[in-house]
């Protein structure tokens, strides 16, 4: 059996060695060579296709940090495997299409590397069973689709749209530890299969309900569900090959994931129904209302992604009612919310792929993608044309297309929702199939608004950039690929429904294994039902809206562009630059004395509370050893030194009263005993000393300095504290008692560490993580100054941002 984790850990090293690769062979286009990851993966994954559908799942576990119970431990199941399927097949076809879209003048390598690099996140994110190891790969999901939104870092849009997105998963993320940090605290265990297991015990817990919503807003952050939207429109600036796989088969739907993975563990409450179903219509509604009104072909797509990522997000939360209810034959038409949820998931990665790719063509080969500009493309472009509209009918819900049977059953469960009994549904329940179908008239005029607006119509070659032609055949395999799924799915979907989706359904509803009517027969005739009549007045409707899109289009200018989330994101971010712009300001004086009473002051505040509030203090001469004369003599001179430097009127006479403190410990380290650190603090100190007096001889004298009697005072009151507490927490520290003395494991050096000099042992090992985080702190350091070497802008080298 291959080992899942293999299958999350390979990217990450083709990655690795992607730029080795192409450095090494020039003539060939490195694509060719990514292109076998997502291959030889999806045929691994479709190799456990039987076992999967015949009820088996595949666990290994590697351990990490056990003692705290993280550990890397994959699982795959039903669910993990449709998402599997989607990020190595949608993966595949996604770089063939950019081997053929992206110019050989592109940074090719960061692009695959960057891209690998995301592919092993989604994988890991959908294949992980502890929390904690998710939440590393949730977070590497958004950082690597940072690195790719901003792919053409060269524009400003780029730039700002790849920041948006970073800011408002990443805090959606950290949302969701601490909800995953709840859910530990409730069952003591980062594993999934755990928590399920014990959902009897944590259902009455104070966190259940916290934790609930702190997880779903990291799913709706990274779905793009309302209001956390508006970051996926402007990540449209990303290259096509991006947006055909982050944002409309992958990383979108990590979310949509989460919330499936999850459905077990809080789908019994009215809470998860309510925020998972409203909040999936309200983008449904909101996305498709705002998908009409786009101009840019891509940006519409975007909207559209949004809407369709609503529809699959309130199927979810419908289908979970029937955890509430319990298994029993009238709860099991509650559960085919879910199966329609699942099923248009894969459906839409199909048709949404193929229209990216479409746009994709479009932009590539016109040099627009603005629908004002464009028209006529039928004739020139026939098999663009095709693609774009297979795409679009089956995302307006027509047969004969894959996403006419998922449009079906999603009207189907909108209307049985209203037969429930439970959260009010028989009394408002009927708001869900109204607004499921007014969504789905927007939806159906944006898919006609893709192909007139687009292919039909006359041309415009004038406003074009570039003569009309077809794509290279390159370019049209991919979205080919996808379409024949399209239609397949529409023949033959019984075949995905038995073999790919049934084993997802039981991973959602563990509870109800034994229930075969999980998975229902899709049919693309089933009488003449209300999803039906739905769908015919869909066409109806829609086809009369679009015929007068003239006419209502206006109605957008009624809403004020002030008042959007854009707009607010925008004053937040700016407002937020500004406060710490002032803030850092307040405190940035460029004086050195200035920061020393902050840290001071700080010293004051903790050490000084700690010793007030606590019984730390604690001071006796019992067990002191008698201070002698000279030991008394040597103090008095080091005080008598310290003093006199405040009041040195030259740099020379400074340096050499430092020097008499340095010496002067030096001797103490003698009589106590210590010659080691006496001969380190001499050779230091003399060096230091030799050092300053030769750099400060040639500086200009000392000025006095003027300040205030306030500042004066100040000052000496901060010092006499500080004096004190050190004093106060010396005495303190001598007969403090509190804590187990840790010598033992000095005394043990040897044979703890192995290690027969103290010294190396205890920066070795002892304290090795400590010295671990310097020696990183001074690569990184090195890093960041060999990086702004490199990447300085050479005399008379071109500005190419784009302001």
């Amino acid at each position: 059996m291959f080992p899942v984790s293999l299958i999350i850990v390979i990217p990450f090293i083709i990655a690795a060695i992607v730029p080795f690769i192409y450095r090494r062979f020039t003539k060939i286009h490195v694509g060719w060579f990514v292109l076998l990851v997502p291959i030889f993966l999806l045929v691994m994954l479709a190799r456990l296709i039987p076992s999967i559908a015949g009820g088996k799942t595949y666990i290994h576990t590697y351990e990490w940090i056990p003692h705290l119970g993280i550990n890397f431990t994959t699982y795959l199941d039903g669910l993990s495997m449709i998402f599997g399927l989607l990020i190595t097949g949608v993966g595949s076809l996604v770089i063939l299409y950019s081997i053929f879209y992206l110019s050989s003048k592109e940074s090719l390598q960061h692009f695959y590397c960057y891209l690998l690099l995301f592919m092993g996140a989604m994988l890991g994110v959908v294949f992980s069973d502890n929390l904690m190891v998710l939440y590393v790969f949730w977070e590497l999901t958004s950082v690597s689709s940072f690195l790719l939104i901003a792919f053409w870092h060269h524009r400003k849009g780029s730039r700002q749209g790849a920041q948006k997105a970073m800011l408002i998963t990443v805090s959606g993320g950290v949302a969701m530890l601490i909800g995953f940090i709840m859910l530990h605290s409730m069952t003591g265990t980062y594993s999934i299969r755990e928590i399920i297991s014990s959902l009897i015990e944590m259902t009455d817990h104070s966190f259940f309900i916290p934790a609930m919503i702190l997880i779903l807003i990291g799913a709706f952050t990274k779905s793009a569900q309302f209001p956390f939207h508006i970051w996926l429109p402007d990540a449209m600036e990303a290259p096509t090959p991006v947006s055909a796989y982050l944002h409309s088969a992958t990383m979108v739907k990590a979310g949509i994931y989460l919330v499936a993975r999850f459905t077990p563990i809080f789908g019994g409450e009215q809470v998860w129904f309510w925020a998972v179903s409203g909040v999936g219509m309200i983008t449904l509604f909101w996305g498709s209302l705002n998908a009409i009104r786009q101009t840019d072909l891509k940006a519409l797509l975007a909207y559209s992604t949004v809407s369709q990522l609503g529809l699959i997000m309130s199927l979810l939360g419908l289908g979970s009612i029937a955890l509430h209810l319990g298994y029993s034959k009238d709860s099991i038409i509650y559960t085919q919310a879910t199966f329609a949820a699942l099923f248009h998931m894969i459906n839409h990665s199909t048709f949404k792929g193929a229209l990216f790719m479409v746009v994709g063509i479009v932009d590539h080969e016109l040099g627009t993608r603005d629908i004002r500009r464009l028209g006529g493309l039928m004739a020139l472009m026939p098999f663009t044309f095709t693609i774009a509209a297979i795409g679009s009918l089956s995302m307006a819900g027509l047969p004969p297309f894959n996403g006419f049977l998922s449009k079906e059953m999603f009207f189907a469960a909108t209307v049985a929702i209203t037969d429930a009994n439970v959260f009010s549904l028989d009394s408002i329940g009927i708001i869900f199939p109204i607004v499921a179908w007014i969504a789905s008239v927007f939806t159906f005029v944006y898919c006609m608004i893709i192909i007139f607006k687009t292919f039909l119509g006359p041309a415009q070659p004038e406003k074009l950039d570039k003569p009309i032609h077809e794509a290279p055949i390159g370019m049209l395999i991919s979205p080919f690929i996808l379409v024949a799924f399209v239609v397949g799915i529409f023949l033959f979907p019984n075949l995905l429904g038995e073999y790919i989706l049934r084993p997802a359904m039981f991973s959602v509803y563990p509870t109800f294994a034994e229930a075969e009517s999980l998975t229902p027969k899709i049919s693309a005739w089933h009488g003449i039902k209300p999803e039906l009549l739905m769908t015919i007045g869909v066409i109806l409707v829609g086809a009369i809206l679009y015929y007068r899109l003239k006419s209502w289009k206006p109605i957008y200018s009624l809403f004020s562009q002030k008042y959007t989330f854009n707009a607010f994101y925008n004053r937040l971010l700016a407002d937020s630059e500004v406060s710490s712009t002032l803030t850092t300001k307040s405190y940035m004086t460029g004086f050195l004395r200035d920061y020393l009473v902050y840290i001071y002051l700080f010293f004051i505040v903790t050490s000084g509370g700690f010793l007030l509030f606590s019984s730390a203090f604690s001071f006796s001469t019992a067990n002191n050893a008698p201070i002698r004369v000279y030991e008394g003599i040597l103090v008095g001179v080091m005080a008598i030194a310290a003093v006199a430097m405040i009041f040195a009127k030259s740099r020379v006479t400074a340096v050499l009263l430092n020097g008499v403190l340095g010496y002067a410990i030096s001797i103490f380290f003698v009589i106590f005993r210590a010659p080691d650190l006496a001969l380190t603090q001499l050779v230091v100190e003399s060096v230091t000393t030799a050092l300053f007096l030769l750099a400060f001889s040639h500086l200009p004298d000392w000025k006095k300095e003027k300040s205030s009697s306030n500042n004066k005072m100040i000052n000496a009151i901060i010092s006499i504290a500080v004096g004190a507490f050190v004093m106060l927490i010396g005495f303190s520290v001598i007969n403090y008692n509190s804590f187990a003395s840790i010598s033992v494991f000095f005394e043990n050096a040897y044979e703890l560490a192995g290690g027969a000099n103290i010294v190396n042992a205890i920066l070795g090992d002892f304290r090795a993580f400590d010295t671990m985080l310097e020696v990183v702190v001074l690569f990184i350091a090195g890093l960041g100054v060999y990086t702004l070497i490199k990447l300085r802008a050479k005399k008379g080298a071109e500005d190419i941002e784009d302001q």
